[in-house]
């Protein structure tokens, strides 16, 4: 089954986003079983904090969010949290979304930043949700 790591970002906006977005359309393939997404304790934790921001607050009302991450980490594959971080990218927090997708063999970091989707690390392919 092909696995894939997300960024914050793009999780983000598939609990924020219409229904009809690339990012919410990837999470209803992954809630189907179309493939199997990795993750971290720290990568999740991530995910929460931003959550948890007060500009989110209209969105999380009820605890949306909380049910969210919690639904997320059930149907999640787990890797622990990388001690040393291998410098693979210009960036440390994506540094941790490679070393998560090599612990949990991930094919691909799905993201919508420029930044990363110019990257190379080998045997790691970087791709824009509407790619992936």
């Amino acid at each position: 089954m092909i696995r894939a790591v997300f960024d914050t970002p793009l999780l983000v906006a598939g609990f924020l986003g219409p229904e009809y977005s690339p990012a919410h359309a990837l999470l209803e393939a992954h809630r189907e079983g179309e493939f199997e997404l990795v993750a971290s304790p720290r990568l999740l934790a991530d995910l929460d904090g931003v959550l948890r921001r007060p500009a989110f607050a209209p969105q999380n009302a009820e605890g949306r969010a909380d049910q969210f991450v919690e639904r997320l980490a059930a149907a999640t594959l787990f890797v622990s949290d990388p001690f040393d971080l291998p410098r693979a990218t210009a960036d440390r927090h994506h540094d941790l979304l490679v070393a998560v997708a090599r612990l949990g063999g991930a094919r691909f970091i799905v993201t919508t930043e420029r930044d990363l989707l110019r990257s190379f690390v080998r045997g790691i392919s970087f791709a824009t949700p509407e790619e992936f």
